[in-house]
């Protein structure tokens, strides 16, 4: 069952076993090639097309290694990740950020904004 996405504030810190736990976080990174500004890019290290991800509630088909951008112009510009129950497990700092460790396999959905 989905949260209530009306009502759902982010999180201000992250939880444990967190998307970005590995220390390969870093801020005010550039934006790698297919990564569009203003938005959260997330991509799989074996697949050299990102994901660009606007204002709003997504599904997400990312699964291993990977990274994320977080160029959210918007909002609270952070991004809030969801396992496959919809049970919060992480929350991006503030833009601009990324992390080039991140483990997808755990993460489902995301609200970015």
């Amino acid at each position: 069952m989905s949260p209530d996405r009306a009502s759902d504030p982010l999180l201000a810190s992250s939880l444990p076993n967190a998307v970005a736990a590995s220390g390969g976080e870093t801020a005010g990174a550039a934006l790698p090639a297919g990564c569009w500004a203003g938005y959260f890019c997330a991509g799989q290290n074996n697949d050299p097309v990102p994901n660009n991800y606007g204002c709003g509630w997504h599904d997400v088909n990312l699964r291993g290694e990977g990274w994320w951008v977080n160029d959210l112009k918007q909002g609270t510009k952070r991004v809030k990740m969801y396992d496959f129950n919809w049970n919060p497990i992480y929350t991006t700092p503030v833009a601009p950020y990324s992390d080039w460790t991140a483990d997808w396999d755990d993460v489902y959905h995301l609200y970015a904004c």
